[in-house]
């Protein structure tokens, strides 16, 4: 049975880590970026200006634990800069190449 507990910022954070979401995060921004990037009028900007004028974030809704009225069930957290998320995406690159080199 579903509690509220399960659904608040500790326990979704804990989940997002747990089911690698918090990966799928990283991977799912930074390549929309790209992808944006290869359209029309973002042709001519730069990631930094894609993810600060265009990019507004991934929010995660699991809906089971939404009550009305509440936050509850709802992630977001925010990238503070592109430079952040690249360096994260750039560091889950890393890990996914040494353990493939691993095998």
């Amino acid at each position: 049975s579903d509690t509220m507990e399960k659904y608040d910022a500790q326990s979704l954070e804990e989940q997002m880590k747990l089911r690698h979401y918090d990966i799928q995060r990283v991977i799912y921004s930074y390549i929309l970026i790209q992808w944006l990037q290869s359209f029309g009028d973002y042709k001519n900007k730069t990631e930094e200006e894609i993810f600060e004028n265009i990019f507004g974030g991934i929010y995660y809704v699991f809906f089971r634990g939404c009550r009305a009225g509440e936050n509850s069930g709802i992630y977001a957290k925010d990238f503070s800069s592109y430079a952040e998320l690249k360096s994260a995406y750039d560091k889950i690159m890393e890990n996914y190449k040494a353990a493939k080199q691993g095998k």
